[in-house]
């Protein structure tokens, strides 16, 4: 995954599985443990298997507890307190447990928000030769021996980040503009869609004749129809008023 001549600072440890790996990278002065995590996808019951991949970074944590350590990778999580569901209750306790640096999804591993324009990273097209190289050729070039070691991991992303913007192509996924104005109405319609999204998603999102998945559909049915109403409304007023 990295250039042989790299071979001296960086060695892959046995700790994992196929889900979990770590790598310890040795930088001037310092020593890094970089944990890339595939965690489990939201499902019914899938704290379990979420919490089981937990224990098994952290137990990587406290075997290798001398080292800085890098959380980065697909974490399926996020750290935002308006968020309910069980995977980031999980990440936000296991958060509190030790000193953590995050580069990751849902923190986010996989999107970056830009300028009102949000991109998903498309790592199954990445170039992995163009990516070993530029990481090698930016970490040489921002080489420095009085570092401190918060600054030493600041400088280690930034080399990551920047091979990641290099090889790896992204797509806009979403344009933030303004949000819509609703009537309290079409607020509720809208809650409402979202609950059944959310209960169709931990049920494993089922289609055909799954009745979360029918009720999904009458409920983004009325809401869109609602949204259309008031739009519709609008355009009558403003061509009235003018």
């Amino acid at each position: 995954m990295w250039p042989s001549s790299l071979n001296k600072f960086i060695h892959k440890l046995p700790d994992g599985n196929s889900r979990v790996m770590a790598i310890k990278i040795e930088l001037e002065n310092h020593t890094v443990c970089l944990i890339n995590a595939y965690m489990p996808t939201l499902a019914q019951n899938s704290q379990i298997g979420y919490r089981e991949h937990l224990d098994i970074v952290s137990h990587i944590t406290e075997k290798y507890s001398d080292l800085t350590h890098i959380l980065c990778g697909d974490l399926n999580g996020t750290l935002k307190t308006s968020r309910k569901n069980p995977h980031d209750k999980l990440l936000r306790a296991f958060k509190t447990q030790g000193k953590w640096i995050n580069k990751g999804n849902h923190l986010d591993n996989d999107t970056s928000i830009t300028m009102g324009k949000k991109f998903k990273i498309e790592w199954d097209r990445a170039d992995l030769n163009k990516y070993q190289g530029k990481l090698k050729e930016t970490l040489q070039e921002n080489q420095s021996p009085n570092l401190t070691s918060t600054e030493l991991v600041g400088n280690l992303i930034y080399c990551l980040k920047k091979a990641e913007k290099f090889a790896i192509p992204s797509r806009i996924i979403k344009l933030n503009g303004p949000k819509l104005k609703v009537s309290a109405e079409t607020k509720i319609l809208l809650n409402i869609s979202k609950q059944k999204h959310r209960i169709w998603d931990i049920g494993g999102r089922k289609r055909g004749l799954d009745d979360s998945f029918k009720q999904l559909k009458e409920a983004k049915y009325n809401a869109r129809k609602m949204i259309r109403k008031e739009r519709s409304m609008e355009r009558e007023n403003f061509f009235i008023v003018n």
